[in-house]
């Protein structure tokens, strides 16, 4: 497929899968319903079939991300997030490490060809149109999975979060009862858990989408596996849909 092939009209529609998940909140009897979007997983179309054929899929890790050549998918960075907590009187920073005990699954939340072109040998997708239950059905063939996070990439410069905190006292011990990792602690008690999302600028164009699976021990490599039951929680994308970019 080049940049000149022709939009198929009906690409222009909405295409979702069978069901739609949703979160729903009853605060003070004022019932409130999230809608949760699907993501597409960009691949050469050879492995979006053994995927739908076999439930064949492999996951990567924060090693392989670091290590890999390819401009689009390697991130010297991925690992490593900053965090400055700033307060009314205080301001404290410090560099949060990753753990590497992790597997992680990548797509994007917007279905574009201009970023499955951005990866070398991708000309198809696939959507995931229930993400909780998709990753859940993954854990279950992932022996030494501890839990599983999942959430948009946050694009800052530097891979730095910073958080104003209107709380007093401030939330940290005073200056002589500081250390390391103390404040390691509590720069991750701040992040929430979003340092995990946090990507350089340069990614921005891939709206990045990420599923974390936490584990006992660090990933030796990236992980084939066959999950069947995950395919009733995914959709082929058609190459009609591929013709055409909303962006």
């Amino acid at each position: 497929m080049s940049v000149t092939d022709p939009v198929d009209p009906e690409a222009t529609f909405a295409r979702r899968g069978q069901t739609v998940p949703f979160v729903d909140f009853y605060p003070s009897n004022r019932p409130w319903r999230m809608l949760l979007p699907p993501i597409y997983r960009y691949l050469p179309s050879r492995y979006v079939d053994q995927f739908f054929s076999t439930g064949e899929l492999r996951l990567s890790s924060i090693a392989t991300f670091r290590a890999h050549k390819d401009e689009a998918r390697g991130d010297t960075e991925e690992g490593a997030s900053k965090v400055i907590l700033r307060g009314s009187d205080r301001t404290f920073a410090a560099t949060i490490y990753h753990s590497e005990a992790a597997y992680i699954l990548c797509g994007s939340f917007i279905l574009s060809p201009s970023i499955m072109r951005a990866f070398d040998g991708c000309d198809s997708a696939i959507e995931i149109t229930n993400v909780a239950d998709f990753g859940l059905e993954i854990a279950r063939h992932l022996p030494g999975f501890q839990r599983g996070l999942s959430g948009y990439c946050i694009y800052s410069q530097g891979s730095l979060l910073m958080r104003d905190i209107p709380e007093k006292p401030f939330p940290l011990p005073s200056e002589e009862q500081l250390t390391e990792q103390v404040l390691r602690e509590a720069a991750a008690k701040a992040a929430q858990e979003e340092h995990f999302f946090l990507k350089a600028p340069k990614f921005a164009a891939q709206a990045e989408y990420r599923l974390i699976f936490a584990m006992d021990d660090p990933p030796s490599g990236p992980l084939v596996l066959h999950a069947p039951r995950a395919r009733d929680f995914c959709r082929k994308v058609g190459p009609a849909e591929l013709t055409f970019d909303p962006r």
